[in-house]
């Protein structure tokens, strides 16, 4: 899980840090704002960071804010780090002699987005579904074939520059249709989305975050990417 890791590599950051100091001090506390996410992931990483900081000198202490503002409350001094996601990562390094600790970099591929509708929408809906995958692979298209443009409406959208924008873009692996279509197949390892799903129901188990373990047989469903996969070879 992503949370360890991330948590594991903090720790041995800060106390690197610590020992670098040329005076002895007490360090009494380490806050942390941790943004909304979807998921489960602010619950989570709060567990991670609490499990891995026991008999440690580190005190964590957890403000749940809107990432907006959680990289605001950094950037004013109100907190000494903040977890944040682009493009809120560029507001919070504005705060004079701060610096990123560790990032999503670091772990490649532990962090992912998806399109998720309820069970309900989908089979009651499942035309404005396949509309949604359909402008999803119609907008990767837009953006191979004219980059220039889709960065700047994309780094508006964002509220950076385009620069800035790029940098994000070069950490950002978007899949093609054929990624998507092998993500959903069974496999041994956290490239399949079932194995993967599987880890995680495992992990929330065994943090006491999920009492049993969920029905994950109506979580995934490939039909969508399959017609549209279907449609394009045919065109």
């Amino acid at each position: 899980m992503h949370e360890v890791d991330m948590t594991k590599a903090l720790i041995a950051t800060l106390k690197n840090w610590d020992k670098e100091q040329p005076e002895n001090h007490h360090i009494e506390k380490v806050h942390l704002i941790v943004g909304k996410f979807t998921c489960v992931e602010p619950a989570s990483l709060q567990f991670a960071f609490i499990n891995y900081t026991k008999n440690t000198f580190l005190e964590i202490q957890f403000v749940p804010l809107e990432t907006g503002k959680a990289a605001a409350a950094f950037v004013a001094g109100q907190v000494d780090g903040v977890a944040v996601f682009a493009p809120f990562t560029t507001q919070a390094l504005k705060r004079p002699q701060s610096r990123e600790l560790f990032s999503s970099k670091d772990f490649p591929g532990a962090i992912s987005d998806h399109l998720v509708v309820s069970r309900t929408f989908l089979e009651t809906y499942p035309e404005k579904v396949q509309g949604m995958v359909d402008s999803w692979f119609a907008t990767l298209d837009y953006i191979k074939k004219n980059p220039e443009k889709a960065y700047e409406i994309m780094a508006k959208r964002a509220g950076v520059s385009v620069a800035e924008y790029r940098e994000y873009a070069e950490g950002t692996r978007l899949f093609t249709v054929e990624e998507n279509l092998q993500a959903f197949k069974d496999g041994n390892d956290m490239t399949s989305l079932k194995f993967a799903a599987e880890k995680m129901s495992q992990f929330l188990q065994d943090v006491g975050l999920a009492a049993a373990k969920p029905d994950l047989s109506q979580i995934f469903d490939d039909q969508f990417v399959k017609a549209y996969a279907a449609k394009v070879k045919g065109s």
